[in-house]
């Protein structure tokens, strides 16, 4: 017989085990066993990298802005400054993928 605990323990009767079951059994058996949560920290992982995958999308809509603006006709002022911009941004885009496989990747291996 089972009882699920607010905490998420599963406890068993030790009274429904013969007598002749080990005891280092026994001890495994009724063991505290954890329902699987996310942590807090995987919860902050989880909303850092939702943000910086957002952060990519509204830069790299931001580049492409700036390519249309390098693929029109020819304007020397336009095209000098959308140049530049558009390799700030790039830039800036490596920089955030490399933060999302570092996020991914996660602290652990990091370390």
């Amino acid at each position: 017989m089972r009882y699920w605990t607010e905490a998420g323990f599963t406890i068993v009767s030790p009274g429904l085990f013969p007598p002749y079951v080990n005891e280092r059994l026994r001890a495994l058996l009724f063991a505290p066993t954890r329902t699987a949560r996310t942590t807090e920290s995987e919860a902050d992982m989880s909303e850092r990298l939702e943000t910086l995958k957002k952060a990519r999308e509204r830069m790299a809509d931001d580049r492409d802005a700036f390519a249309k603006t390098l693929a029109a006709p020819f304007d020397r002022d336009k095209a000098e400054r959308a140049r530049i911009k558009f390799i700030e941004t790039q830039v800036l885009i490596d920089a955030i993928d490399r933060a999302i496989e570092g996020e991914q990747i996660g602290p652990t291996a990091a370390a």
